[in-house]
C-alpha cells in the first residue's frame, strides 16, 4: 500500500462548554416568560431574552472557545438570544458568525449535518471524518458552540416535560479582516 497519510481538511468544529452555574439564572428567565413567547417571531424584543450578566458570561465562553480551539483572537458580541421548547427542521442561522445552544433539560438531542455529496457511497465504518450527520446529546447546563452556517436540527424530545433550550447568535466586534477585506463591526 502506498498511502502515506491523510488530513481532515475544513472540519466543522463543535465546542462543548459546561456551565451548570448559570442554570438557575436562565431558568428564572424561562419561568418569567410566557410559554407562547418561546420561539416567537412577533417582534425584535423576542430575540433578546438575556440579562447583561448572562450575555457577558455566554459571550466570554464563545471568546474563550475561539481563542483556545480556533486560534481566533477577536472581540465578540451576542446579537440575539431566544428560548425554545420545540424541535426544529434542518436549518442554519443567517446573518451571524457563530451560534450556541444552552440546554435546560437532560436528553435533548441536536443533529448537525453536512450538505449531501453529489455522489454518495456509504462507508463500511462510521467515524467523524465520513459522517453525513452527527447527533449530540448534551447534558443540562451544557452549551454547544458551532459555526452559524452549520446545518442543524433539534430532534423531537422523548424526555419527560418539555425540551427547553436557549439559542444564541454571535458576531465579531471591532475590525476584522485585512487589506481590502477589512470591516469594522460595531
Amino acid at each position: 500500500m502506498s498511502l502515506k497519510g491523510w488530513d481532515a481538511c475544513f472540519p466543522t468544529v463543535i465546542g462543548l462548554c459546561e456551565r451548570k452555574d448559570l442554570l438557575s439564572d436562565v431558568q428564572e428567565i424561562l419561568h418569567s416568560t410566557k410559554s407562547d413567547e418561546y420561539f416567537s417571531y412577533l417582534n425584535e424584543s423576542d430575540f433578546d431574552v438575556l440579562t447583561p450578566t448572562l450575555k457577558k458570561e455566554f459571550t466570554q465562553e464563545v471568546i474563550n472557545f475561539l481563542r483556545v480551539v480556533m486560534k481566533i483572537n477577536c472581540d465578540v458580541q451576542l446579537t440575539t438570544s431566544w428560548l425554545t421548547n420545540k424541535s426544529s427542521g434542518q436549518h442554519s442561522h443567517t446573518n451571524s458568525w457563530w451560534s450556541a445552544v444552552y440546554y435546560l433539560v437532560e436528553d435533548a438531542e441536536i443533529e448537525f449535518s453536512k450538505k449531501a455529496e453529489s455522489i454518495h457511497v456509504g462507508a463500511d465504518e462510521f467515524h467523524l471524518n465520513n459522517a453525513m450527520e452527527v447527533v449530540y446529546k448534551p447534558k443540562m447546563g451544557d452549551m454547544l458552540i458551532f459555526p452559524s452556517t452549520t446545518s442543524h436540527e433539534a430532534i423531537e424530545y422523548d424526555g419527560s416535560g418539555e425540551r427547553y433550550s436557549l439559542a444564541m447568535n454571535f458576531m465579531p466586534k471591532g475590525q476584522v479582516g485585512f487589506f481590502d477585506s477589512r470591516f469594522i463591526y460595531k
